[in-house]
């Protein structure tokens, strides 16, 4: 046998007398010792516990390649780049979109002549040129 079916083999024996009661799982030529009866819910459990093992094993041996780890990591880089230049593109749009509506709305976002904030009752018109204030006609 090799390693690896020792370490399967000592695994299910280890389950076998954990979740079944069941001492050994080698063969010992005799009907009391090799013929167990056994609850559905132990089995169950034994099945469970198989699984489980079978599951860990499975995720703990998968390892990406290389090439993926990388792309992963520029990927990364290029998302947190994206991210910290948000805020500068975001400053420069509202910039020019001040001096396209010629000043009608403070960079801030409040009319000048109010001091309105709320966004909802600040308009667009339908050109897409200047910004009313609902609250004073501004």
């Amino acid at each position: 046998m090799t390693n690896a079916n020792d370490e399967r083999d000592r695994l299910l024996e280890s389950i076998a007398k954990r979740a079944l009661n069941v001492p050994t799982l080698r063969m010992r030529s005799s009907d009391d010792l090799d013929f167990h009866e056994v609850a559905v819910w132990s089995l169950l459990e034994a099945l469970r516990l198989a699984y489980a093992a079978g599951y860990e094993r499975a995720v703990s041996d998968r390892e990406a390649p290389p090439a993926a780890v990388d792309v992963c990591r520029a990927l990364d880089a290029y998302a947190h780049n994206l991210y910290e230049d948000v805020p500068a593109d975001l400053a420069a749009i509202v910039e020019r979109a001040r001096r396209a509506i010629g000043g009608t709305v403070s960079p801030t976002g409040i009319c000048p002549r109010c001091g309105e904030d709320d966004h909802d009752r600040l308009v667009w018109d339908e050109h897409g040129e200047t910004v009313t204030c609902q609250r004073c006609g501004t």
